[in-house]
């Protein structure tokens, strides 16, 4: 599985979430958090979705803020793959899949995260919608806003493939992949 910087940042994160918390595995709750606080399009399209993120933030027990640099990033984005546990390792899992299927060669991004999780079953994650609820999220505006941006990406990506010369076997609309 590849993951993007994006992604080895929000690892990276979520490793020094586990940390603070005096566990060395990172689990749904800690890898959400992550994603609310690290600079992404995931965290721009929660942002966008959730009338109050600090709510969000303070209810999943975040009380800093996470500036690494590059080398931290590499060191702890590795250390926390190793310490996911087996529900964290189904979401990239779900989430390389996820990838394959809209045209992105199975790099997961932190967009595929998000939507993995939030396509889950509420069940799966209470404490993360619990959390979302109360900061008066639109759940169906974050699945809409992470289907954009899927579909902006692959646009970008069939246009590179076009402007190198390559093929354009991907020319699936992610939404339509995400409906199967």
């Amino acid at each position: 599985m590849r993951i993007t910087e994006d992604t080895a940042k929000v690892l990276a994160v979520a490793s020094v979430m586990a940390e603070e918390r005096r566990t060395s595995l990172i689990r749904d709750t800690i890898l959400f958090a992550a994603l609310c606080v690290t600079d992404t399009p995931a965290k721009e399209i929660l942002e966008e979705n959730v009338p109050d993120l600090s709510v969000v933030i303070e209810r999943l027990g975040v009380e800093g803020t996470y500036d690494l640099d590059e080398a931290a990033v590499k060191m702890l984005a590795d250390r926390a793959f190793q310490n996911l546990r087996i529900d964290v390792r189904r979401i990239f899992s779900n989430a390389a899949e996820l990838s394959r299927r809209t045209g992105f060669k199975g790099a997961v991004n932190p967009e595929h995260i998000l939507f993995v999780i939030m396509s889950r079953k509420i069940s799966n994650h209470p404490e993360i919608f619990s959390s979302l609820e109360a900061a008066g999220c639109d759940l169906e505006g974050i699945r809409s806003s992470i289907i954009n941006v899927f579909n902006e990406q692959a646009e970008q990506a069939r246009e590179e493939d076009r402007m190198l010369g390559g093929s354009a076997d991907d020319d699936q609309d992610p939404a339509d992949s995400m409906t199967s």
